[in-house]
């Protein structure tokens, strides 16, 4: 198993696919951990209910016991720690048993047909292949070089050291800058907000590949909430316990079935 970058859904993602049993490689190219992301994770916002799974977990172990149930309850505000974070994120990810490597540079997708078979990275100058039965995708540069399709109103970054995240996030003409999944985020009339299909996690035209955080395919009226790091951490989660269940069973993501990640998902206490 291979994730991409050290954002909220990278690390959640790597966690879970861990903590399932998956042997998981985290890949980041810069030095550490990007704390100045991930931090979002304890900062308070509106309307954003995200209790339960990776992100209560993280929330507890850094505010305690006194750890509101949602990103918007008061009891979860608290001055951010950096170095306290990182430090929590970093024991997370040795705790499942995840391998990381910093300062490696993911370069381009290993293909066959429409399927993503790894990744090549580049290390210290040297150039190698990382094979993976599934790969998770937080930046959304690896999709797009292995053909998923992007909308964007601007040129699309395909450089792994320096990706467009802005210009991939876009809203135009009612749609945003994310590659196309199976799915569609639609709204539902029986719960305040929408619901996220397990198509949306998955690329319409490749395969052996899973979409979660910012680069979650939908559409722009979901944008803000779906972006929003509590959410993005539990989308990190999905991912995770879904590639270890297709690597598990050596099947591709289109072919696992919802209702049984729904139900370890639930096993496992994450929000639904």
């Amino acid at each position: 198993m291979v994730v991409l970058g050290t954002r909220p859904a990278s690390i959640g993602a790597a966690v879970a696919a861990g903590r399932e049993g998956a042997k998981t490689l985290l890949i980041e190219r810069s030095r550490e951990i990007d704390v100045p992301t991930v931090s979002s994770l304890t900062e308070n916002r509106n309307d954003c209910p995200a209790a339960g799974g990776f992100y209560q977990e993280l929330l507890k172990r850094f505010c305690g016991d006194n750890a509101g149930q949602t990103c918007s309850s008061k009891a979860s505000r608290r001055r951010i720690g950096r170095r306290k974070l990182r430090g929590i994120l970093s024991e997370m990810l040795k705790e499942a048993g995840v391998e990381v490597m910093f300062r490696t540079k993911v370069c381009a997708p290993i293909m066959h047909d429409h399927l993503v078979q790894g990744v090549i990275i580049e290390e210290e100058g040297e150039r190698r292949a990382i094979l993976a039965k599934i790969v998770i995708d937080c930046t959304g540069d690896i999709a797009a070089r292995a053909g998923a399709e992007v909308r964007t109103n601007s040129r699309l970054s395909t450089d792994a050291e320096a990706p467009n995240h802005e210009t991939r996030c876009k809203k135009v003409d009612g749609e945003d800058g994310r590659p196309t999944g199976n799915g569609t985020q639609k709204k539902e009339t029986s719960l305040n907000g929408y619901a996220i299909l397990c198509g949306c996690f998955v690329p319409e035209k490749v395969d052996g590949i899973f979409l979660a955080g910012q680069n979650l395919s939908g559409i722009c009226g979901a944008c803000r909430s779906h972006c929003a790091a509590p959410f993005c951490a539990n989308m990190g989660q999905f991912a995770g316990v879904a590639a270890a269940m297709c690597a598990r069973a050596l099947i591709l993501p289109r072919k696992l079935s919802a209702k049984k990640l729904q139900a370890r998902l639930m096993e496992l206490g994450a929000a639904m």
